[in-house]
């Protein structure tokens, strides 16, 4: 028999545990959802709190379990019915007989409670560098749970599942790479359709290291950046690629003197690599209207015309700032 931690309770797992070694089933082990424990007895037996699993009245634990027939809700346990085969290897071993869901396996569990902008937040949080801790603190970690590639594949492997289509759906707008929340709302406002409130522009690379080059090495001060957005775009009738930087400054760590010794450094190499660069910082992700000018320079830039928004944009885009500033809620 066993106990499969997913849902919620296997997202709070993954965005504290810097355990990425946890072994996966063996191909061999049986996908039969039949053996999946059921009771709040034989839960409580295998002690998942011992393992960090959080286990409340609040916070019930999210399992699965086979049918209909066998969801039996406790006060700190919550099931959840899937009665397909379980994916082959989608299970990460944790203890005997305690098992949880991975990653790719969460995302496609989620996706039938939520909608596609959160499942996008969601993604670009799976695939960064940062995990969303209750109480509001973040965790660092060294590489990312998983990335667009991969949830792409494991949900074309499971077409068919409830929640499926829209979970890969919501993948137009995820990227590789985020390093934090704000650099998420940031990339969301700027790439998510303007029918939802965002900008509607192409998605960047996040993160990407540029190296200098020697041709133009005795020309900057340093040899090699990670600009938090990074767009390559050939623009029509030109011959030369046009790429763009959009910087997220956060007031906390760029008003040192040092911290802006090192922005002016920087600025100057991107314009003599032949870079536009847009900073946006933490006053124009207040608002829409503030949102509204780095905005269209990055479209301007990108070769992208938008119509100045009106008062009916401005306020949904309002409306999405705030629900993405927000995060992730249970």
């Amino acid at each position: 028999m066993k106990l499969v931690i997913s849902h919620w309770s296997a997202l709070r797992y993954w965005r504290v545990s810097t355990a990425y070694d946890v072994e996966r089933v063996r191909r061999s082990s049986s996908r039969s959802p039949r053996d999946l424990v059921c009771t709040a007895r034989d839960v409580h037996a295998l002690a998942p709190a011992k393992h960090g699993f959080i286990m409340s009245d609040a916070f019930p634990l999210d399992i699965l379990v086979p049918s209909n027939q066998l969801r039996r809700p406790a006060k700190d346990v919550q099931p959840h019915v899937w009665s397909r085969p379980i994916p082959r290897g989608e299970l990460r071993r944790v203890a005997k007989g305690l098992y949880v869901c991975s990653p790719e396996f969460v995302y496609l569990q989620l996706a039938e409670s939520m909608d596609e902008i959160s499942l996008a937040q969601l993604a670009v949080e799976l695939c960064g560098t940062y995990g969303c801790v209750m109480g509001g603190e973040l965790r660092e970690r060294f590489a990312p749970l998983t990335s667009v590639e991969r949830l792409k594949v494991f949900l074309e492997r499971e077409a068919g599942a409830r929640g499926s289509k829209k979970a890969l759906h919501a993948l137009n707008w995820a990227a590789n790479g985020s390093a934090s929340p704000r650099e998420t709302t940031t990339l969301l406002a700027l790439c998510l359709p303007m029918r939802w409130g965002g900008y509607g522009l192409p998605i960047p690379q996040l993160n990407q290291e540029i190296q200098v080059g020697k041709r133009l090495e005795s020309y900057v001060e340093n040899g090699i950046y990670r600009p938090d957005f990074l767009w390559l775009r050939e623009l029509k009738g030109h011959a030369h690629r046009v790429r763009v930087t959009g910087e997220y400054d956060s007031h906390e760590y760029h008003d040192a003197p040092e911290s802006a010794e090192h922005t002016r450094i920087r600025r100057n190499d991107f314009k003599t690599m032949g870079y536009l660069e847009t900073s946006i910082n933490k006053s124009q992700l207040s608002s829409g209207a503030n949102f509204e000018v780095p905005a269209r320079q990055i479209a301007r830039d990108l070769g992208i015309v938008r119509p100045k928004a009106d008062i009916s944009t401005l306020t949904q885009r309002d409306l999405l700032l705030e629900r993405l500033k927000k995060g992730l809620s249970e």
